[in-house]
C-alpha cells in the first residue's frame, strides 16, 4: 500500500500533486501524512482543556429559530454585553422565490432580543434588488454594522452589483449612508460575487470577492475595493479604489488588457501590516480551481517579495476544485489559513501556517472520524493556537446536494509542525442535515457556532446555534488522552473513541451527580454505549484509565 502525501511540483507556480511517500519534502513545503493525523487528532496536550455544551444557553447549549421557510446562516458576531448578532438569508416561494437579508439579535444566553429591529429582526432588500443575498457583516467601533452582499431585480436578473448597507445599533437602516442606507458598488458592471468585508488599522473599509468581467473575456476575476467609512472609494488604491487580479495559467496579470478565460475569486482578506493585505481564494489553472494566497502592497499592487511571484497556490486534489476560504493572523509574523475541496468523496480540514519572515510554510490535513470535513471559519484559540469551525458529512451521505451532518470544531494543540489536535462534533438534529458556517467568542471564552439544521427531507430548515464552554477544571495534567464522544447530541447510541489501547471505566452522570450508566472496558480504543433508556437532558461523562481521568459531557435529545 502506498502512503500518500502532497508535495510541490518543480518548474510550476507553487502547487501540489500526489507522489509516493519516498519523495524528499523540504521543511518549507512538507505536509504531514494523513495516517499520522488519524491518530494525532485524538491527542490533546496536557495544558489544554476541552469544550462542553453550555447549559445556560438556549436549550442545554442549543438554540434554533426560523425567520422563514428556507434559511441560510451566514455570519455571527458578538456585540456589547455579550449579545449576539446573526446574519442570514431568508426566503419562501409564492409566485417566485423571494430572498431577503435578515439580521437577528440574541441576548447573551440565546433568546431573541425583541427590542431590536422589528421584534428582534431587521429584514430588508438592497435597493431595487428584489432577490437580495448577503454574505458577511462588519462591526464598527460605534457598534453599528455594515452588511455586504449582492442581488438582482426580477426585471433584470443579469445585473448583480456589490452592495454595502449600514445598520444602526437599534436595527434601523442608516438612511444617511449611500443611497437610502446602501452603497451600490459595481465592479465590471455586470455580476459581482462579494465574500469578505474588513476594516484596516486606518478605519478604511475593504471588500473583496469576484466579478464577472465579460468585457475582458474573463469568466470571473478576483476584486478588492477600499473606501472610507462613508463609502467613498480610495483613489490611491488600484484603479480608482478598485483592484482587479487576473490569473492566466497560474500567473497574475495586473493589466486590464490581458485577455484569457481563466477565472478566480477572493474568499477572505486581512491586513498584514504597513498597509499590506493578505488575500486568499481560488483561481483556475485551466482545468480546475486551485487554492491561492497572495500579498498586496498598500497601493493594491502585487508584492513580488511574497514568495516567487507574489502568490502561492495549492492544488490539493488535482482535477478537483480547491479553495482557501479563511485567514487568521498568527504569532511571530505568521498567518494561518484554512482550505477545503469541492470533491465529492475526499474532503478533510486542510490548513497551514505561513511564516512571513522566512517565506516558508507548513501544510496539514485533519480527518474527523472518517467523515468528509469542510472548514468554514478560523478563530483565535487558547494559548495562541487557532480553532477551526466547519461541518462534517458522514461517508454514507457523500452524494450530490447533501451538505453535512455535524457541527465540527478542531482545536490545534501544537503550534509547530507536525501539528496535533483534538476534534469535537455535534449532531444538532439527529437524522437530518446540520452544520456550522461561522463562530464567535463571548467574553467568558464561550464559543458560539452558527449553522443550520434541516427540519425535513424537503429542505426546509432553521438557523441553529451551539454554545461551547471551554473548561480546564478536573483535567489531570498527567493524562495523555482526550476521548471523542459522538454523535453529540445523541438519542440511542453513543460512540466513544479513545486513542490509547487501555482499560477504561466510562461513567455517565445525571444533574444530581448520580451515575446513571457505567461501563468497564478492557483493552479497547472504541466503545459503544446504549443510552436509549436515558431521558433527554445534559449528562456529564467521566472516563478513567491507568493514567488519570478525562471529563466531558453529552446531550441526549429524543
Amino acid at each position: 500500500m502506498i502512503e500518500i502525501v502532497l508535495v510541490k511540483l518543480p518548474n510550476h507556480p507553487p502547487a501540489y500533486s500526489v507522489l509516493p511517500r519516498s519523495s524528499v519534502i523540504p521543511r518549507e513545503r512538507r505536509i504531514a501524512p494523513l495516517a499520522f493525523f488519524l491518530f494525532t487528532l485524538l491527542i490533546s496536550l496536557n495544558s489544554f482543556g476541552q469544550f462542553q455544551l453550555g447549559e445556560d444557553f438556549g436549550n442545554i447549549g442549543q438554540m434554533s429559530f426560523a425567520p422563514d421557510i428556507y434559511n441560510k446562516a451566514l455570519d455571527i458576531i458578538t456585540l456589547d454585553n455579550d449579545s449576539l448578532l446573526i446574519l442570514s438569508n431568508a426566503g419562501h416561494i409564492d409566485t417566485t422565490f423571494d430572498n431577503d437579508v435578515v439580521l437577528t439579535k440574541l441576548t447573551p444566553n440565546g433568546e431573541i432580543d425583541t427590542e431590536y429591529g422589528n421584534n428582534g429582526h431587521t429584514r430588508f432588500d438592497f435597493p431595487e434588488l428584489d432577490h437580495s443575498i448577503a454574505d458577511e457583516m462588519l462591526k464598527l467601533a460605534d457598534g453599528s454594522i455594515m452588511v455586504l452582499g449582492s442581488g438582482y431585480s426580477y426585471d433584470n436578473t443579469e445585473y448583480l452589483p456589490t452592495c454595502i448597507t449600514h445598520v444602526l445599533t437599534n436595527g434601523q437602516i442608516d438612511s444617511t449612508f449611500g443611497d437610502y442606507g446602501t452603497k451600490v458598488l459595481p465592479f465590471a458592471g455586470f455580476q459581482d460575487f462579494p465574500n469578505s468585508i474588513e476594516q484596516d488599522a486606518s478605519g478604511r473599509i475593504l471588500i473583496s470577492g469576484s466579478t464577472l468581467d465579460t468585457g475582458h473575456l474573463h469568466s470571473d476575476v478576483p476584486v478588492i475595493a477600499r473606501m472610507d467609512i462613508n463609502g467613498n472609494l480610495d483613489q490611491s488604491f488600484g484603479e480608482g479604489g478598485k483592484v482587479y487580479l487576473r490569473f492566466a495559467n497560474g500567473a497574475i496579470q495586473e493589466t486590464r488588457d490581458s485577455r484569457h478565460f481563466s477565472g478566480g475569486v477572493i474568499y477572505d482578506l486581512l491586513e498584514a501590516g504597513n498597509g499590506q493585505l493578505i488575500i486568499s481564494g481560488a483561481h483556475s489553472n485551466g482545468v480546475n480551481y486551485i487554492a491561492f494566497i497572495a500579498r498586496l502592497n498598500a497601493d493594491g499592487s502585487l508584492d513580488s517579495a511574497f514568495f516567487d511571484d507574489g502568490h502561492i497556490g495549492f492544488d490539493i486534489y488535482p482535477y478537483e476544485n480547491s479553495i482557501a476560504v479563511k485567514l487568521l493572523k498568527g504569532e511571530n509574523n505568521s498567518v494561518w489559513f484554512g482550505a477545503h475541496t469541492q470533491a465529492l468523496d475526499y474532503n478533510d480540514f486542510f490548513f497551514g501556517n505561513i511564516d512571513l519572515t522566512h517565506m516558508s510554510y507548513d501544510v496539514s490535513t485533519i480527518d474527523i472520524n472518517d467523515n468528509e470535513d469542510f472548514i468554514m471559519e478560523i478563530l483565535d484559540g487558547h494559548n495562541g493556537l487557532p480553532i477551526f469551525i466547519g461541518s462534517s458529512r458522514k461517508p454514507e451521505n457523500n452524494i450530490l446536494h447533501y451538505h453535512s451532518d455535524y457541527f465540527s470544531v478542531v482545536q490545534l494543540t501544537a503550534d509547530n509542525f507536525p501539528y496535533s489536535s483534538v476534534s469535537y462534533t455535534f449532531e444538532f438534529n439527529p437524522g437530518f442535515q446540520s452544520g456550522a458556517v461561522a463562530a464567535t467568542y463571548q467574553s467568558d471564552n464561550r464559543l458560539v457556532c452558527l449553522g443550520f439544521s434541516n427540519l425535513d427531507s424537503a429542505g426546509t430548515n432553521e438557523l441553529a446555534l451551539v454554545a461551547l464552554d471551554y473548561i480546564t477544571d478536573g483535567l489531570n495534567e498527567n493524562n495523555p488522552f482526550q476521548p471523542i464522544l459522538y454523535p453529540n447530541p445523541a438519542s440511542d447510541i453513543l460512540q466513544v473513541k479513545l486513542p490509547l489501547q487501555d482499560d477504561y471505566t466510562i461513567s455517565v452522570y445525571n444533574s444530581l451527580s448520580q451515575i446513571v450508566l457505567q461501563k468497564e472496558s478492557i483493552g479497547i480504543t472504541n466503545e459503544t454505549l446504549n443510552i436509549s433508556t436515558l431521558p433527554q437532558g445534559f449528562y456529564p461523562v467521566t472516563i478513567i484509565n491507568s493514567n488519570g481521568d478525562s471529563h466531558t459531557s453529552i446531550i441526549i435529545k429524543k
